[in-house]
């Protein structure tokens, strides 16, 4: 019995910390030194490691009366900023790429398409100069949600804001989606009345 409260504390702890509950059933395996020797990679996916990468946070806000979800994480050369407004029980999310004016301006200026990305794969994507939108320093995606893209986004691991233009060349950001989800499903399930 004291074991099982025991691990509880160090996998909430570990949590709290940001660090995949994975961790601890690993570290079960470690050699008579007490050493396991992790890849980079392992690391990584553990969030061990960052690389130069914020744990996301969420915080609920309000824009005159109405609550909205906003979702940030600050990387090394990027913020990324993701709101989710509930709109008629629709959930509208707004992926901002968090920049300055002048580069804002030209990603706006010279997209030819924009689009999500669920786990490296695309989603939502429009085509087009309008999808996304600079304002100031900031580029916004905006797409409505459907229940069911809703809950892919939620399920995913990472999900990326991106802007086609100049050719092969793009720009974006990435929200890591682990430490959050449960914030955003909260937040659907009050737009949705759950």
């Amino acid at each position: 019995m004291w074991v099982q409260q025991i691990s509880g504390l160090i996998v909430a702890y570990l949590d709290q910390m940001g660090i995949d509950a994975k961790a601890f059933t690993i570290s079960t395996l470690a050699d008579r030194n007490g050493v396991i020797w992790l890849a980079p990679s392992d690391a990584l996916k553990l969030r061990f490691a960052n690389n130069g990468v914020e744990l996301p946070s969420a915080e609920i806000k309000l824009a005159g009366m109405s609550p909205y979800l906003r979702v940030q994480q600050n990387h090394a050369n990027v913020t990324t900023r993701v709101l989710f407004n509930c709109e008629g029980k629709r959930i509208h999310m707004t992926f901002g790429m968090v920049t300055d004016p002048d580069t804002s301006a030209m990603i706006g200026e010279n997209q030819k398409r924009s689009y999500l990305e669920l786990d490296g794969k695309e989603f939502l994507v429009e085509m087009g100069k309008t999808g996304a939108v600079a304002n100031q320093s900031v580029v916004w995606i905006a797409r409505f949600l459907t229940a069911q893209t809703l809950v892919q986004v939620i399920k995913s691991e990472n999900v990326g804001g991106w802007v086609d233009g100049f050719g092969a060349v793009r720009y974006g950001a990435t929200l890591d989606m682990p430490t959050v989800r449960s914030k955003i499903a909260e937040f659907a399930k009050q737009c949705y009345g759950l």
